[in-house]
């Protein structure tokens, strides 16, 4: 496949059959191998595109290492992050000793794919259980549990393989946020357990499912009369969960009804207001708020971050402290807590720290600490293993309560909604790039933060380094297509 030029050249883009479309996005596999290439570890690499619709696709890398050399599948994926964008990042990642190939001595990449479908071990580079995050693991043992043999058949079932490790992380074997959609349903069609998803994406892999289940199961044991009663009487097992909506072309054609809007009838009594022009910094105001799921894997430097939490920064009006939202009663309740990884920061060190706004200060919480990728859920791991550090905003309830009783969790809610507001519209002038996160783990890790007694977790962003070059492409492409629905890069 090529293009004509204007200057009568034709530009080679690849052949037509090594571009794949994978949820909405045309992607040239051969751009995936190049980048993989510069790696200084690898060999050579193919990388194919498993499945059989857009929405079900799946990309996945086959690498073979320098002679002499190893690789782990997080090296790789940071590396890609890099120099691609999120969605041209492989699932998954085969480590194999050597390509297979066909008789006129090229890479069989049907093979490979039938590879992927039906795994042959003898094959494959005998690697440590940290190296070989692939699809699948050939550990011989066969699960002791039958449950978790029966999810792990249901799991296998849906990612269209044969066998699957339970101890792989899940994230690892290709899964999406709309599998685990798909699993849930599966869970509560099959074993007649309902997983609330924000539970879900919190298990990092089938044994823990299982256990989970298995638990539920135990609770659910004196209902069994009631179970059996239901079955006999032909009822469905029904919940929330069965009702999300899957199919990706249902779902992108639910998002394109805008059910938020209230229809008005066309001739309805009104006012037409006059909107304003849709200049170029107006439009970019649109544009860059967005959600970033993949940042530069370089440290941030303490300038720039200081001046981004300057956002949040208390002044005196008049004597009167003031902030750059509102907040009920003018009581300001919620607090800023900001996790730095190793190396996130330029000049801070890893740990916990409360953000002063008052004095614009990091106070030292908790010193070396590192939270561990599980915290933030299946579909979000690779966020945040990318990120430079992590904000949470906790609400004090002993600071709103006397004035506002029942009602000060909402205000408190409201108030982290204008918060976020606020930093996601400030940091990309920081080169500064935000993600906001849902269903976290923040239990697992409360006790780092030295509360006082009447807090409540309010919300969660993670953040990294903005890729300027890379923003700008997906800007430009926004803008000559005229979309202006929510983008995430």
């Amino acid at each position: 496949m090529g293009r004509y030029l204007p200057d009568g050249n034709i530009e080679f883009l690849g052949r037509e059959d090594f571009q794949v479309k994978v949820r909405g996005h045309r992607i040239e596999l051969g751009e995936i191998e190049a980048t993989l290439a510069h790696y200084p570890t690898v060999q050579e690499t193919v990388v194919t595109a498993l499945g059989e619709n857009q929405g079900d696709k799946r990309l996945i890398a086959y690498v073979v290492p320098k002679l002499g050399h190893s690789l782990t599948v997080a090296d790789l994926r940071h590396f890609l992050a890099e120099h691609l964008p999120g969605y041209m990042v492989p699932t998954s990642f085969l480590l194999l000793d050597t390509l297979p190939l066909t008789a006129n001595g090229k890479v069989d990449r049907k093979a490979l794919v039938a590879f992927a479908l039906s795994p042959d071990a003898s094959s494959l580079q005998s690697l440590a259980p940290e190296q070989n995050l692939g699809l699948w693991s050939f550990q011989r043992d066969v699960p002791a549990s039958s449950l978790v043999a029966q999810i792990t058949q249901l799991v296998a079932s849906l990612l269209k393989v044969e066998r699957i490790d339970p101890v792989v992380n899940l994230l690892e074997l290709g899964v999406t946020s709309m599998d685990i959609f798909r699993i849930a349903n599966l869970l509560e069609s099959h074993l007649h357990v309902s997983v609330e998803l924000s539970q879900l994406v919190l298990l990092p892999n089938i044994n823990a499912i299982a256990a989970y289940c298995e638990q539920h199961l135990s609770v659910e044991e004196t209902f069994t009369g009631i179970l059996e009663s239901m079955k006999k009487n032909g009822t469905e097992h029904i919940s929330a969960s069965s009702k999300f909506l899957l199919d990706p072309i249902e779902r992108e054609r639910f998002k394109k009804m805008q059910s938020g809007l209230r229809r008005i009838e066309s001739d309805s009594p009104g006012v037409q207001l006059i909107a304003p022009e849709l200049e170029s910094k107006l439009l970019r105001k649109y544009l860059e708020r967005c959600s970033y799921r993949t940042f530069l894997q370089q440290p941030i430097s303490l300038k720039p971050f200081s001046e981004f939490l300057g956002c949040l920064r208390q002044i005196s009006l008049e004597g009167k402290p003031k902030y750059q939202w509102g907040s009920a009663g003018g009581l300001y309740p919620v607090q800023v807590y900001v996790y730095v990884k190793p190396r996130g920061i330029e000049g801070i060190d890893s740990g916990i720290y409360y953000y002063h706004p008052v004095k614009h200060h990091l106070s030292l919480i908790a010193p070396n600490v590192q939270l561990e990728q599980e915290v933030f859920g299946l579909v979000n791991q690779q966020v945040f293993d990318q990120a430079a550090f992590a904000l949470f905003l906790v609400g004090q309830l002993r600071a709103i309560e006397p004035m506002y009783a029942e009602s000060s969790r909402d205000f408190c809610l409201i108030e982290a909604g204008l918060i976020t507001q606020l930093l996601e519209m400030s940091a990309p002038a920081h080169q500064i790039a935000l993600c906001q996160m849902g269903g976290i783990g923040f239990k697992k890790i409360e006790h780092l933060f030295a509360l006082e007694e009447g807090w409540i977790y309010l919300h969660s962003l993670l953040g990294g380094a903005m890729d300027i070059p890379l923003q700008e492409k997906q800007l430009s492409i926004v803008v000559e297509g005229n979309d202006w629905e929510e983008i995430t890069l």
